[in-house]
């Protein structure tokens, strides 16, 4: 089955490089403006339903591609951003500060390999199952001929392609990346 992956639209956050997680961060000015060219960007590839993570950045760029495919649409919790715990709203910088000796390197710099569960949040083995399902749901739920968009988030997309070998797995809002599973 073919399904296209959209990061979300900016928020204040993405433009101050905070980490958002789970936080239900709106798109801001320019977020509206991404969501509209990706849009464009999308017709014309036979998308035939659009299932997006229900944080409000990620529903709000699903609201301006619907305007333009006029296609099904869901929302499924399974594609929510990874939970950062108390790391969320905090800056890089910041967190390595804050904690040092807790998080590595890894966990802070890699989609690969990480784990947030010592500061409240998720590891990269609870998000990739959380995907995995989403997918294997879809296609349970749809015939093969449909193609379905998904409508998420950086980390969540970043763990996924990284599993799947992919070499330039970070995503930049407005991207879409094809996907078959």
């Amino acid at each position: 089955m073919r399904f296209i992956l959209v990061r979300h639209g900016t928020t204040d956050w993405n433009e101050q490089n905070r980490i958002q997680g789970h936080t239900n961060n709106n798109l801001n000015d320019q977020g509206f403006e991404d969501a509209k060219e990706t849009a464009k960007k999308l017709m014309g590839l036979g998308i035939t339903k659009i299932i997006s993570s229900p944080l409000n950045r990620a529903v709000q760029t699903t609201i301006m591609i619907y305007l333009k495919l006029k296609v099904d649409v869901s929302l499924n919790n399974g594609l929510e951003e990874c939970s950062f715990g108390a790391v969320e709203g905090l800056t890089l910088p910041e967190a390595r500060k804050q904690f040092r000796g807790i998080l590595t390197h890894e966990t802070l710099y890699s989609c690969k390999h990480y784990d947030y569960r010592p500061v409240g949040g998720e590891d990269s083995v609870s998000v990739m199952k959380r995907f995995i399902q989403v997918l294997e749901d879809c296609r349970q739920k749809f015939t093969e001929d449909d193609i379905v968009l998904i409508v998420a988030h950086g980390w969540l997309f970043c763990t996924m392609l990284t599993a799947l070998g992919n070499d330039n797995p970070m995503m930049q809002r407005g991207e879409y990346r094809i996907i078959e599973y």
